[in-house]
């Protein structure tokens, strides 16, 4: 705010908080490529700029656990923002499988998988403690040459504010 010399005061907009994502990779099937499936680097990307917040270096985790193990394999913490969010439009989360080669220059990507889901402002807010589901379903892991299915991916995508994301149970 602002004080004029009259006594008035001048408000100024107060920017909206981010909106949080909770995406958690929860199983993976077994890849029907030559690739071995010991191992992958999970990288993800998305269709609106994601927000200094939260995980640093958060952009890709590598994952060597069973792959078809019950327990949730990774999952990221990440900030979008919540201004000028058009209702209607999807956001999308793309995930990339890479082979698990110990540096970024000799890795290769062995698939991609795009989760697409609304996030309902309306619905956030209204909700006290919980986070709402925006997606649990099960994606396609598509060769990314020959667009074919490789494999299956189960993607848990959970919004909210931070203080709702925090208590999400893992």
């Amino acid at each position: 705010s602002q004080e004029h010399s009259d006594g008035t005061v001048t408000l100024q907009p107060v920017k909206a908080p981010p909106i949080w994502l909770d995406l958690r990779v929860e199983r993976i099937s077994k890849l029907n490529n030559s690739i071995s499936a010991d191992g992958v680097r999970l990288g993800i990307s998305c269709n609106e700029p994601i927000l200094p917040l939260g995980e640093q270096g958060m952009e890709e985790k590598t994952v060597t656990a069973n792959l078809n193990a019950t327990a949730t394999i990774c999952s990221w913490q990440i900030a979008l923002d919540a201004e000028g969010r058009k209702h209607d439009e999807a956001t999308v989360i793309t995930l990339s499988f890479f082979s698990s080669n110990l540096t970024k220059e000799s890795r290769t990507l062995i698939g991609l998988t795009k989760v697409p889901f609304l996030i309902n402002l309306t619905q956030v807010l209204q909700q006290s403690w919980l986070p709402a589901i925006a997606t649990n379903n099960w994606y396609d892991i598509l060769d990314p040459k020959s667009h074919t299915s490789i494999g299956k991916v189960q993607v848990l995508v959970a919004t909210g504010m931070l203080r709702q994301i925090r208590g999400f149970a893992a």
